[in-house]
């Protein structure tokens, strides 16, 4: 019986992997690997396999011994691991006719091959990846010196012609594809992110010629050092036939979204949905990247940044105002946080300020958001080394986001966060929401005085019918009142309520009553004794449909009065009543019959001492429970 479960374990993963596919495109996939699939890699002290991501079976993997091997580097690729091959090393794949892990039929003049690599070094032959026989074509990713280091595909019969060739710098990483049309024909396209706008470069050959199936290599030509790559590779991706249209897109954006490799280009989903468009963001179109989770490409990816700004770690390149985006709330297939830079100046001016902040400073620069689905609120890092600004400390500090997405700050409704660490001259906001089309600004030197309280946090959470919302503050000194805010559908907010400064006070609540089924999304707005006024973030709570809702009708409950409660069922029943002190002292239950619709109910607590009550209500199969003050 374990043997069993052990095997229908290892057909449920096998068959979740076979279900994904790079950017969703599956037609023709002949082999995926990535450094990033722990599950595929053997590790001792050097990398001895490397299994197909996308069928890991028997044989399907990359494998090397002793002193061929390379080794794996952790966090060398937004926040991914990658594999280096030091110019010594490589990895040999499944190989000969039949075998099903060779990625390409023996004779096709068809393929396509994606990869995502970094070489360190300059006028050398390389290989990153070649499926090649004696007397035929090669299909892999070659580089070359050729007066410039450039790379793209070899024929491997005599005069060994050099396809195709795009230029590459070392120790920049590219998203690479050479596609193979018909040998002979329309001969090879090599694209990558540098040209994929118009179409990357092409050659016809006047040989036909067919790929073979003799070497299935990572690294190296023929022999160990033969040839070598001296570099690193995330990601390969080899299919049987060409890759062009949607399906390029497809793949190109999940692997530049994935690895922080910025496009220029729409990103697409597996989908194909656009969730980054580069004409309509085209003023911010640049340095783009983002966090999202892809189910059909096999994507979650949870933190990132764009490795124009930063580097494999997170940390930011001097003097680029890095930005990282991570701990996103509530992320889910189909959930995309996109953003995009102005390529403004990082030199610190007082432009576009708020008015509210007159008197500070700001980096000119400013990122816009296109978010897709509901991925929640974010972690955001503002990376400020390299950069002179003024702010030393936290409350010097604020990422300002204009939710209309017009970029101008001095209109509109302009939200605020302080960081809650400024360490090493990192910025670190906690809980952000960035709503679709968000532009955001940061602040580096807020004019003492001039922004009202500083929000420490805000929460919202059902309990029963009833939404109770806490915020805590600092800052709050020229406060006059909290405005509490609500809308059912995140947009248009209505008032609800007041809670009153206490200057003294940096704790505060208020529970919105008989908020009934569904979510419901709040905002405070909180209002100075100058007429000065800042919004908090919004936040959220979900009550679920439930047989009946309940309210007290008269609380708290003065003198000898008893307090009534109105039970509002959706099917009739008998209604208990248990009724319990705020120390968890039980007083008694009431039991009454109700029917259908509104149904008022006294409660026997008129003689009761002064004190708070609990009333656990139960009906039919639902329980909620309301709280009495009887003074």
């Amino acid at each position: 019986m374990k043997r069993f479960y052990i095997l229908l374990f290892a057909a449920i993963l096998s068959n979740d992997l076979l279900a994904q596919s790079p950017g969703g495109v599956s037609a023709g996939l002949g082999m995926w690997i990535r450094a990033d699939a722990a599950s595929t890699l053997g590790v001792s002290d050097a990398l001895d396999s490397w299994q197909y991501f996308n069928n890991p079976g028997v044989g399907f993997s990359f494998n090397a011994t002793g002193t061929d091997r390379p080794s794996l580097v952790s966090n060398s690729l937004n926040f991914q691991p990658t594999v280096f091959f030091s110019g010594t090393n490589l990895m040999d794949g499944p190989v000969n006719s039949g075998t099903p892990g060779v990625p390409i039929p023996s004779g096709s003049q068809t393929g396509s091959v994606f990869a995502v690599w970094l070489s360190t070094a300059a006028g050398a032959y390389q290989h990153v990846w070649e499926q090649k026989g004696f007397g035929s074509s090669g299909n892999g990713l070659e580089l070359w010196t050729n007066n410039n280091n450039t790379y793209g595909a070899q024929l491997e019969v005599f005069p060994y012609d050099q396809a195709a060739l795009l230029p590459y710098t070392t120790n920049t990483w590219y998203i690479s594809q050479l596609n193979a049309q018909a040998i002979g024909a329309n001969d090879f396209t090599v694209v990558d992110q540098t040209t994929l706008g118009t179409g990357g470069s092409t050659i016809t050959s006047t040989r036909t010629v067919g790929v073979g199936e003799n070497y299935n290599r990572l690294g190296a030509r023929d022999n160990p050092g033969e040839e070598a790559l001296v570099g690193n590779i995330a990601e390969v991706i080899v299919y049987s036939t060409p890759v062009s249209g949607a399906q390029r897109n497809q793949i190109f954006s999940y692997l530049a979204l994935k690895h922080g490799i910025h496009l220029g280009t729409n990103l697409v989903n597996s989908a194909g949905t656009t969730i980054w468009d580069a004409t309509a963001n085209t003023t911010y179109n640049n340095a783009v990247f983002g966090i999202g989770q892809d189910d059909a490409s096999g994507l979650t990816l949870t933190k990132s940044n764009s490795m124009v700004t930063g580097s494999g770690n997170g940390v930011g390149q001097s003097g680029t105002a890095n930005i990282t985006l991570s701990n996103a709330t509530t992320l889910a297939d189909g959930g995309f946080v996109i953003i995009g830079n102005d390529g403004g100046s990082l030199t610190e001016g007082t432009g576009n300020i708020p008015t509210i902040a007159a008197g500070s400073k700001r980096l000119p620069r400013q990122w816009k958001a296109q978010v897709t689905g509901t991925p929640g609120d974010v972690d955001v890092d503002v990376d400020l080394n390299g950069i002179t600004v003024t702010g030393t400390t936290t409350t010097d500090f604020r990422l300002i986001l204009d939710d209309d997405g017009d970029g101008d700050f001095t209109t509109g409704t302009t939200r605020y966060y302080t960081p809650s660490t400024y360490t090493s001259n990192v910025a670190h906001f906690s809980g952000v929401t960035i709503n679709n089309n968000t532009v955001a600004g940061m602040l580096t030197g807020v004019a003492p005085g001039t922004l009202p309280v500083v929000w420490q946090s805000v929460t919202a959470a059902a309990t029963g019918n009833d939404v109770k919302l806490n915020w805590v503050v600092s800052a709050n000194e020229s406060g006059k009142v909290y405005v509490v805010e609500h809308a059912l559908d995140g947009v248009h907010f209505t008032s609800i309520g007041e809670v009153a400064n206490i200057p003294s006070e940096k704790s505060y609540s208020f529970v919105h009553v008989s908020a009934g089924p569904g979510t419901h999304y709040y905002r405070v707005h909180e209002i100075d004794i100058d007429g000065k006024d800042i919004y908090s973030k919004i936040v959220s709570a979900s009550i679920k449909v439930t047989d009946f809702s309940v309210r007290v009708l008269n609380n708290p409950a003065v003198g000898s009065v008893d307090p009534n409660i109105e039970i509002n069922a959706v099917k009739a029943g008998k209604a208990s009543i248990e009724m319990w002190t705020e120390t968890g002292k039980y007083v008694g239950t009431l039991q009454q019959a109700v029917g259908i619709g509104s149904n008022r109910i006294t409660v026997p607590l008129g003689m009761k001492p002064k004190a708070t009550y609990f009333l656990k209500v139960k009906l039919n199969e639902s329980t909620q429970t309301v709280q009495v003050v009887k003074l």
